[in-house]
């Protein structure tokens, strides 16, 4: 198979619709990944240049807690001791590093200040953010792939209610055998799903005692699908940052540690390599707008959720016009370092719930160019935050035929828009600047985690009344 056949290949099928892609092309594909990413992705400022000064390295003394940034007041939280009035098992697949495990870390630490006692289980072993949670404190149990073994410690430590995030079947059979109340937080609008698959999520939202949705637009989404939970049991909790990790910095050290002067104009899109997030359809963009952008640089950043994806998306960059003012990283340990560099925050998804990364940038004062997905238009409030560009597939309600569509396709729906977003920011870079600290203050009221905390809360209180008589401690 020739590569250009692999790339049609890729693009007729794609990662949310690997199920369906013939054996002989995947594993082309894979070979393809495997040999196709040339160098190790960096890890922080110091390890690449983004712009055209020199590198110069922050102070290497700063302290853990500044690094780890949740730490110190994680660790304030759990001296406290306070009289719990319910235990919450907080569950998710995964607590390495992206979003939804970052939403569940600020559970973790924060719930305990009402009135929660907290623990996290995982089901995959290891991770940052796991690493993370366990030095500052919390509980964190990894269930290592063993159901007997996450029944037995379920069974044992007797949660009052299970909440989970993105997490599979496994605990759902548990819960339902202990007899526990389950609240599933929806982190997302799933496109892809066949109506089998929904049939299937519909059986297991029976099991739930509530739903979270992080958006008004996720929990319509799952309304019109049919969801078998009730509206009056939906509860629309936002997400929120963690104000001790994204504290205010020091713009010109970050930005003289990742080598760029005083004319780079820096675009950072935080984004894992998975189709979802549409790094083709951004990077055409900003190809388009470089030319009357002067100074434009893009950074991309993020995991590599999907290896093919990947070396698609990494190949696309070699064949860019101005492909040495866009640069590929790896994940960040400390996602600061570049966002307090940066100009300007751009997510180019086809689907999203609320978005954390874009949060976090405004935390920070940086403004915000976002695709019109999930709760992106909360997050540019009208264009107070940034600018808001339709969605990639032009469909009012993004569907899974739309996605197939574009997800290799460089040219899309609004292409035009983002091309026109890029190069508006760059012109208005310095009255954009001006305003970092008003920025700041509005994502600090807007996204505040305490709001977070004291409605995730009340929806889990909700759900052990609306489930008299069960739980570990009733």
């Amino acid at each position: 198979m020739k590569p250009g056949q692999v790339m049609l290949a890729a693009a007729r099928w794609g990662k949310p619709f690997a199920g369906t892609v013939p054996r002989g092309i995947r594993r082309r594909l894979h070979r393809m990944a495997d040999g196709g990413v040339s160098g190790q992705p960096a890890t922080g400022a110091g390890a690449v240049r983004l712009g055209s000064a020199p590198v110069i390295p922050r102070n290497a003394h700063r302290s853990p807690d500044r690094v780890l940034g949740v730490a110190a007041a994680a660790r304030q939280v759990h001296s406290r001791h306070r009289e719990a009035t319910a235990r919450c098992l907080l569950v998710t697949d995964t607590l390495d590093a992206g979003g939804v495990e970052e939403v569940v870390a600020i559970l973790a630490l924060g719930l305990p200040d009402a009135g929660l006692d907290i623990a996290v289980a995982t089901w995959n072993p290891g991770g940052r953010v796991a690493a993370r949670l366990s030095a500052s404190g919390a509980d964190v149990v990894c269930m290592q792939h063993d159901h007997d073994r996450a029944r037995a410690w379920v069974s044992a430590w007797r949660p009052d209610v299970i909440a989970m995030h993105q997490a599979s079947d496994w605990i759902v059979q548990i819960g339902c055998e202990l007899r526990v109340p389950m609240v599933e937080t929806l982190h997302n609008s799933p496109v892809w799903m066949t109506p089998a698959r929904w049939r299937r999520l519909h059986r297991r939202h029976r099991q739930m005692a509530g739903l979270v949705a992080v958006s008004d637009r996720v929990r319509r989404h799952y309304l019109a699908a049919g969801s078998p939970v009730p509206p009056e049991r939906f509860s629309i909790v936002p997400n929120s940052f963690s104000r001790q990790r994204f504290q205010t910095r020091d713009r010109d050290a970050d930005r003289a540690a990742w080598g760029l002067a005083d004319d780079d104009v820096l675009f950072v899109s935080l984004a894992r390599y998975e189709p979802q997030k549409n790094l083709i359809g951004l990077l055409h963009a900003f190809d388009r707008a470089v030319p009357a952008s002067p100074g434009a640089r893009l950074a991309v950043a993020g995991n590599v959720g999907d290896p093919l994806y990947h070396t698609q998306v990494t190949r696309f960059r070699e064949r860019l016009s101005h492909s040495g003012r866009v640069t590929l990283l790896g994940h960040l340990d400390d996602p600061a370092e570049l966002l307090g560099a940066a100009d300007v925050f751009v997510l180019d998804s086809f689907f999203e719930g609320g978005p954390m990364a874009s949060m976090e940038a405004l935390a920070l004062g940086v403004p915000v160019i976002l695709s019109d997905a999930g709760g992106a238009a909360d997050q540019v409030g009208g264009g107070a935050r940034g600018i808001l560009v339709p969605a990639p597939t032009g469909e009012d309600v993004v569907t899974v035929r739309g996605v197939r569509r574009y997800t290799y396709r460089p040219e899309q729906a609004n292409t035009a828009e983002l091309t026109r977003a890029i190069m508006r920011m760059t012109a208005d870079r310095d009255w954009w600047a001006a305003r970092r600290a008003e920025l700041r203050g509005q994502a600090a009221d807007v996204f505040d985690e305490r709001r977070q905390l004291r409605a995730t809360a009340a929806a889990y209180t909700a759900a052990l009344e609306r489930s008299p008589g069960k739980g570990g401690n009733r």
